[in-house]
């Protein structure tokens, strides 16, 4: 899916996001006092886009890909950083590598941040869940494709190739990849 596509799909979240962070710390513990965006926690943000993505690579790592594989860059034409893998992994393990940004970064923060009441903490947990929303947008893509399915990250799109059925314990090989650079 183009980037463009992939970013205005992945606002919708917003709203489910803004509902599973925001509107229940606001519930229990009530509306934050003073700044309600603290500039720490815009920096925070920002420093944590490059952990976002060096997350993702970890995860590739982690699935089988070596670290020659693995590329970092930044998407102009679609102002997104980006990591990605050019050997193909079996999906489940995939998903593990797309996902690893949004629940160390999102989830695991938000789980603090409402049981302890740290509005901060809610609060860059809800922006990092924003950040992983084109993550969640490729989870649910791939919903349907089995575990040991051979998947690749598209060389030129956001989102994955499905290569194979997971029948052969070997990774089948990409044919010609087109020219782009990765934009995933």
């Amino acid at each position: 899916m183009p980037m463009l596509r992939a970013q205005i799909l992945s606002f919708v979240l917003i709203v489910p996001f803004g509902a599973l962070s925001v509107v229940p710390h606001t519930y229990f513990w009530g509306v934050p006092d003073g700044n309600p965006m603290p500039l720490s926690v815009f920096g925070a943000f920002v420093g944590s886009i490059v952990v976002h993505e060096a997350l993702h690579g970890i995860g590739y790592y982690w699935a089988g890909a070596d670290r020659s594989d693995i590329e970092f860059g930044f998407n102009w034409s679609g102002f997104a950083p980006y990591a990605h893998c050019s050997v193909p992994l079996q999906a489940d393990p995939y998903r593990v590598a797309i996902a690893l940004p949004g629940f160390m970064l999102g989830v695991l923060p938000l789980g603090i941040g409402l049981s302890l009441g740290i509005w901060w903490l809610t609060l860059y947990a809800f922006l990092m869940l924003l950040a992983a929303a084109g993550d969640t947008l490729l989870l649910w893509i791939m919903r349907d494709v089995p575990g040991n399915a051979w998947t690749q990250d598209h060389p030129s799109e956001m989102g994955c190739l499905v290569l194979g059925h997971g029948s052969s314990p070997v990774a089948p090989i990409l044919e010609k990849a087109p020219e782009d650079e990765p934009k995933r």
